[in-house]
């Protein structure tokens, strides 16, 4: 039997990290939600939580956007759907009618467009007109080519964790 993780991390194996920025967001997600469906077939249902929130497979993170839209409640969590292991993050998404019975839904946030292209990180949700706005924090490790347009030439080398945040807003 398959652990959901190892089922998970199958799935995005079947296409590179080069092939998903090339992805458009809807197609991203439709691939992570696809990821956390086939985990869900292999999961031991005996030992799943009722009233806990809890992500079918893969890395979970703290709620980072909870709110009240047209009536319903919202949780927004950082996840990674493909590994148990912190990685490239993702927003799962959790409903709820009660605050005690929670539906999962597709992933929310899907990172691979140029300002986000390494994770979608903490943020929060707000319910304005009738919409519902996702801010959240999108990572890119920056390229060598980055580095020296920010910093110069002469810091080639020196740090190899550089990266950049962008401010996102999704709608």
């Amino acid at each position: 039997m398959h652990m959901a993780s190892e089922v998970a991390t199958a799935t995005v194996d079947e296409c590179s990290k080069q092939q998903q920025v090339q992805l458009t967001h809807a197609d991203r997600v439709a691939q992570a939600t696809h990821a956390q469906a086939k985990a869900w077939s292999v999961i031991n249902r005996q030992w799943y939580p009722e009233y806990h929130m809890a992500s079918y497979a893969g890395w979970m993170g703290v709620p980072g956007g909870l709110c009240y839209h047209k009536g319903v409640y919202h949780v927004f969590y950082q996840h990674n759907p493909y590994s148990a292991n912190w990685n490239t993050m993702h927003w799962g998404h959790m409903t709820s009618e009660d605050l005690v019975h929670w539906q999962h839904m597709p992933v929310a946030l899907a990172p691979g467009d140029p300002y986000d292209r390494d994770g979608c990180f903490s943020g929060s949700a707000v319910s304005y007109n009738e919409k519902l706005y996702l801010f959240y924090t999108g990572h890119s490790w920056l390229t060598e080519e980055e580095k020296i347009a920010l910093y110069g030439s002469n810091h080639i080398g020196e740090d190899s964790s550089a990266f950049y945040q962008h401010q996102c807003l999704a709608v």
